[in-house]
C-alpha cells in the first residue's frame, strides 16, 4: 500500500487531524476528492483508529463519502479515533463534575460548560482566573484542543 502522499493539485486541501495522545493536530494536505477512507489510510491509523467525526455531527462520517461532500473543506478540522464520546472529569475546589462529550469536542466547550451554571457557576469575573489542565501536567490547555486528543 502506497501511503506516500499525493501530489499537489489545485483540488489539494489541508486539514487540521486531532487524534490520541497528542494535544497539537497534525496538518495533512490530501485531494478534496479523496473519501474519508482515503484519509484514514494517508494518516497510517493505528488498528482501531476507524472513524472520523467532525465537531458539527454526532455520528462518524461515511467511510465511502468524499470530503468536499461531508464538509471537510480547506483548513477544518477533524477528529481520527476509536471512541465517540468520552468521559471528562472536571475538579474545582475540593468538588468533581462529570459529564459525557464528544471526543470532536474542544477544550473551550469543556471550560464553558465546567465554568458555567451546569458545572461551578463561576461569575464572569471569576472565569478568567481559571483554565484547564491535564492532572500532572506542567501547562494549560489551549481551548482548541479536541477532548479526544487528550485520552491515552
Amino acid at each position: 500500500m502506497d501511503t506516500a502522499p499525493p501530489a499537489e493539485t489545485c483540488a489539494d486541501i489541508e486539514l487540521f487531524v486531532h487524534r490520541a495522545g497528542a494535544e497539537d493536530p497534525q496538518l495533512v494536505r490530501i485531494s478534496a476528492t479523496a473519501t474519508v477512507r482515503q484519509l484514514i489510510e494517508h494518516l497510517e491509523a493505528s488498528p482501531g483508529e476507524d472513524s472520523i467525526w467532525v465537531e458539527e455531527r454526532d455520528d462518524p462520517l461515511d467511510l465511502d463519502a468524499r470530503l468536499e461532500h461531508v464538509g471537510l473543506g480547506h483548513r477544518r478540522h477533524a477528529h481520527l479515533g476509536r471512541c465517540r464520546t468520552l468521559t471528562v472529569v472536571v475538579r474545582f475546589n475540593g468538588t468533581t463534575k462529570t459529564r459525557e462529550f464528544l471526543a470532536v469536542a474542544t477544550v473551550g466547550r469543556v471550560f464553558a460548560w465546567a465554568t458555567g451554571p451546569q458545572g461551578f457557576a463561576l461569575s464572569a469575573a471569576q472565569r478568567p482566573k481559571h483554565a484547564l489542565a491535564v492532572r500532572g501536567a506542567d501547562h494549560f490547555l489551549d481551548p482548541d484542543v479536541h477532548v479526544g486528543s487528550l485520552a491515552g
